[in-house]
């Protein structure tokens, strides 16, 4: 799956594909709430703050997304 095929990008570093197939995942219902987590994490590791701001501010407000809190944390520190 897309999910899994992200995961094992982060686990190597290669945030591009991360967040390509993480951005697949999400349009499932299966991980919709599971693959914003890591997608916002990849950006910060990529230092790529406008896209990580982007991204978390599409669903900040949605309080089901998993590892919320430590998504706003990566948000609070990308301003």
């Amino acid at each position: 799956s897309y999910y899994y095929a992200g995961y094992i990008a982060f686990r190597n570093a290669d945030y591009d594909a991360c967040i390509t197939d993480l951005n697949r995942a999400a349009e499932s219902d299966e991980f919709k709430l599971l693959a914003p987590h890591l997608i916002t994490s990849a950006y910060y590791r990529k230092g790529d703050y406008e896209s990580l701001i982007t991204h978390a501010n599409s669903f900040v407000q949605d309080k089901s997304v998993v590892e919320r809190d430590d998504i706003l944390i990566l948000l609070a520190d990308a301003y």
